[in-house]
């Protein structure tokens, strides 16, 4: 099947790299912008790379969310909290400092679908089969001559 994305969504997407970039230098989205737009060929360049890895991305989350909905997988409250008990765990901080971090709305539906997420690759995980194939050297198989 072929995805199409509206490029209103891939300007969405692209407009949230240039919101990250400027939070990593601590400006805002005009003035890193500006820093690259001394060099056109570069701004151009990024454009073009951030455009097709935004496009690449988008639709990826499109099939996760198809495949989230059309196997009906839902989160617990109970799977919510194991999950921040095992963030909180792997970064060695306590539950309520990960609580705090996740208290708004959206903070909190992002942890809704990130145990879905994970249910899904469980799920797609455990119906997998493998099979061993015949035996190549790496380099034939990255140059995919097998």
């Amino acid at each position: 099947h072929i995805i199409d994305i509206p490029q209103s969504m891939i300007d969405m997407e692209m407009d949230g790299r240039w919101r990250n970039m400027a939070r990593q230098f601590g400006m805002d989205v005009q003035q890193v912008k500006q820093l690259f737009a001394a060099n056109q060929e570069q701004m151009e360049t990024i454009s073009q790379e951030w455009s097709a890895a935004a496009e690449k991305s988008l639709k990826a989350r499109l099939i996760i969310e198809s495949l989230i909905n059309d196997l009906k997988l839902q989160a617990s409250e109970e799977e919510v909290k194991d999950l921040v008990q095992q963030m909180a765990d792997e970064a060695k901080v306590s539950v309520e400092e990960v609580n705090k971090y996740y208290a708004t709305e959206q903070m909190q539906e992002q942890l809704l679908e990130e145990v879905k997420e994970r249910k899904l690759q469980d799920l797609l995980i455990a119906e997998n089969k493998i099979k061993k194939g015949k035996k190549t050297t790496y380099l034939d198989l990255m140059a995919n001559n097998g």
